[in-house]
């Protein structure tokens, strides 16, 4: 009896040892517990380094997503092979990835970029890294438990990166957008036009905001801009900055101050427009003014006739203020243009008489008259203003020989 007890127990011990020896867990390797532990702090992960039968494990969160790594061996060539296994389980992993990946050239142009995106994803997922996608969950297997920490860190958190977006619901699309434009491994050109598509599409999303709004601090005065104009009313003070600022080329100061104009309440727009036309910096002003002519923008009237009774105002920028309210104003700027006949700069006094010829009323004619009849006044004044007198009678359907009222 204490024979066969004997060789039970040895057998015993030789069947365990066997199954200890055939385990996944190495012997000790100060190489390869090194490399897990840099891993697991590299990641902010939990690190155990297992024991006599069982391998180390690394595992925790990464970006809301259940992680884990862990070793096990498989049979090659008639061998046993050591591999390391990363394991990434959420619930809102797609079952599958055909869906998200195809779009119809009729489809949509958002969801044509959103499906060429997954594509990317998916063929970087499964053909270049080597992972598997089934049953919620993501499998990347590699030989070996003794890695390069970093190089591996960085795989990981690519996986994620792609795990994230594939998570994302197919209802949130500025949540996508927004995620394809911060990846840096798309092409310029797919960021380029998730961007845009983000922008035009989703203005006022929490999404469109967060974007523009960090692009607001760019350098390239083109992003700044078109982030601007993404922000709505809340990009105005960006737009103005930017038109107001002299060194940024002119067809996009231009472009800022047609935003301004175009997309908003002239009670709105107002004081941003009036922060660029009154700047002292003449650049910017003389733009601002020629956007306004350009697009007879009527509801600047009032800030262009404040500017030219303004005593601080250049002359020169008078004049040209002058020549728009010409063009494009009407009687109400007449009384200041009466006014402006009195100006101590003989241009000015020569403008605001061909404005007054443009804009003016029968009860200009007798200021005008007088002005005309003064030897004192200059014989070029003179010859405007008779020339004045002329166009407004004409328009008037006035005769020359009737009197005429007196300005008031």
């Amino acid at each position: 009896m204490v024979v066969i007890l004997s060789i039970l127990a040895a057998l015993g011990l030789a069947v365990g040892a066997a199954w200890v020896l055939g385990s996944p867990k190495q012997q000790p390797d100060r190489a390869a517990e090194a490399a897990w532990s840099q891993l697991a702090e590299t990641l902010d992960l939990d690190y155990d380094p297992g024991g006599l039968l069982r391998g180390p494990i690394i595992s925790g969160t990464l970006n809301d997503m259940q992680v884990q790594l862990d070793t096990l061996h498989q049979l090659r060539d008639g061998r046993k092979v050591l591999f390391t296994r990363f394991v990434l389980r959420n619930e809102n992993l797609p079952e599958g990835l055909d869906k998200k990946s195809k779009a119809k050239p009729s489809d949509d142009q958002v969801k044509r970029v959103l499906a060429q995106v997954t594509r990317r994803h998916v063929t970087e997922l499964i053909k270049r890294i080597g992972a598997t996608l089934s049953g919620k969950k993501v499998r990347w297997v590699r030989e070996s438990s003794v890695w390069p920490p970093d190089h591996m860190a960085d795989i990981i958190r690519r996986i994620v990166e792609i795990c994230d977006f594939l998570c994302l619901p197919e209802s949130e699309t500025a949540k996508r957008l927004l995620a394809g434009v911060n990846d840096e491994s798309l092409p310029d050109g797919h960021r380029k036009q998730m961007k845009q598509l983000l922008f035009e599409r989703y203005q006022g999303s929490e999404e469109c905001d967060s974007l523009a709004s960090e692009m607001l601090e760019e350098g390239d005065p083109q992003s700044r801009l078109a982030a601007a104009r993404a922000l709505g009313a809340g990009g105005l003070e960006a737009l103005a900055k930017i038109a107001r600022t002299s060194d940024i080329p002119k067809d996009i100061r231009e472009q800022a101050l047609g935003t301004i104009i175009s997309k908003h309440e002239p009670s709105v727009a107002y004081p941003h427009l009036a922060s660029v036309v009154k700047s002292p910096n003449a650049e910017s002003s003389r733009t601002a003014l020629g956007v306004i002519r350009r697009q007879k923008y009527l509801p600047a009237m009032r800030l262009l006739l404040e500017t030219a009774k303004d005593p601080s105002t250049p002359s020169d920028k008078i004049c040209n203020i002058i020549d728009i309210v010409g063009e494009i104003g009407d009687a109400s700027a007449q009384q200041t243009m009466l006014t402006l006949l009195q100006h101590e700069f003989l241009m000015v006094r020569r403008r605001a008489a061909t404005a007054l010829g443009r804009i003016g009323t029968q009860s200009a004619l007798g200021q005008l008259q007088r002005y005309a009849n003064s030897s004192s006044e200059n014989k070029r004044l003179r010859d405007l203003c008779t020339r004045a007198i002329e166009r407004i009678r004409k328009r008037s359907q006035l005769r020359g020989d009737e009197p005429t009222a007196e300005a008031v």
